[in-house]
């Protein structure tokens, strides 16, 4: 099962999608250097405020992001790392379709002991 198929339907806080998003990327792309700065909550509050990152859902007094930030966020990061201004990436990643985001993201390689 492909991680997009796997996380398809999730859901959860900003302190989630940062160790959500932290977890895929260091599997998505394991030759990333050290000196990123894995996502964090800070940083996905600064993406919303930047329109990077779309509101999150109010449930009573809960923000809650769903698959849709998660794709975004990830795709924002490969964005700017291939030198993107972060105008240019809040635009692309707000009119984008979730497929596109999707298709600019790589699958996760299955280890031996996963197959």
């Amino acid at each position: 099962m492909d991680w997009r198929d796997k996380y398809g339907s999730w859901e959860g806080t900003a302190e989630e999608l940062a160790a959500l998003a932290s977890t895929l990327e260091g599997r998505l792309f394991p030759g990333l250097p050290h000196d990123v700065n894995p996502p964090n909550v800070r940083l996905i509050r600064g993406y919303v405020t930047d329109g990077v990152v779309t509101r999150a859902e109010r449930r009573s007094r809960e923000a809650i992001f769903g698959f849709r930030q998660l794709l975004e966020l990830l795709t924002a990061r490969v964005l700017l790392r291939e030198g993107w201004p972060l105008a240019k990436v809040a635009l692309f990643v707000r009119t984008a379709p979730a497929d596109q985001l999707t298709s600019m993201l790589p699958p996760l390689e299955t280890t031996r002991a996963q197959k």
